[in-house]
């Protein structure tokens, strides 16, 4: 009883921080018709949603660069102009946008999600992803990036599937069981090296050939995982490939 009173009266737990904070309760909330807020007000201002790009392919957040020509019009980054240089980028297209920057408050987050198991925090961001994907045409089915096997087992889940309980979704791709060392403990280069081949193709060819693929996941970092997903999508007939994600690393975090 003393939990509904508490609900009623708009008492809410934190799912961030756990702490109860006060929530105005909306009529439409009451019937079934509205959502309540998940988050308390001190964890909320730490969120840095990323409204505008710099880099209209990969989607890095124009905080403090911006990338232009002699002309005024939007040039790529350098990582982009980097990954154009080798195949099947030369060729191919790709396009990226993230909800909000990979600062270390997201970083705590999507540790408390994705190492400690709490799923529950996949709620504030799955619908919201869904919004995001809107915004980069439409595409025929989403793809999670997948774990290996050893990485599931010791999670109990994957974190990109979760992040996708919303979207029509195909197992399209399996992961190597590459024994590597944490990524975020791998420079770039390594990175990037040790992500090629990865991924191979499990399913039917046609399941992909001449379709717009949406790929999700949890963070991007340097984009080795995503453009080794595509890669191999793109070998198989794709004909388009997006990606969203909850978090883009940037500056001195970007590797």
């Amino acid at each position: 009883m003393s939990k509904w009173i508490e609900t009623v009266r708009g008492l809410e737990n934190c799912l961030i921080c756990g702490d109860l904070f006060d929530e105005e309760v909306r009529g439409s909330w009451m019937v079934g018709l509205g959502e309540n807020r998940r988050i308390c007000g001190t964890c909320a201002v730490n969120f840095l949603s990323i409204d505008k790009v710099s880099c209209d392919e990969c989607g890095r957040p124009q905080l403090q660069e911006n990338f232009y020509d002699e002309n005024g019009e939007k040039q790529l980054c350098l990582d982009c102009i980097r990954w154009r240089e080798t195949p099947p980028w030369n060729s191919q297209p790709f396009l990226h946008r993230s909800l909000y920057v990979y600062n270390s408050f997201m970083h705590n987050i999507i540790a408390q999600f994705k190492y400690r198991g709490d799923t529950e925090l996949a709620s504030l961001f799955d619908k919201k992803l869904v919004k995001l994907a809107k915004n980069l045409g439409k595409f025929h089915f989403a793809v999670p990036i997948p774990l290996n096997n050893i990485r599931h087992w010791e999670r109990g889940f994957n974190q990109a599937e979760v992040l996708a309980q919303h979207f029509f979704t195909k197992k399209l791709l399996a992961r190597s069981e590459e024994n590597l060392e944490k990524q975020s403990k791998l420079s770039r280069e390594e990175l990037i090296s040790a992500l090629k081949n990865v991924f191979t193709f499990q399913g039917d060819k046609k399941d992909v050939s001449g379709k717009s693929i949406l790929l999700i996941d949890d963070v991007y970092t340097t984009g080795a995982t995503l453009r080794s997903a595509a890669t191999v999508l793109y070998e198989h007939g794709a004909k388009h490939v997006v990606a969203v994600t909850v978090a883009r690393s940037v500056g001195r975090e970007a590797r």
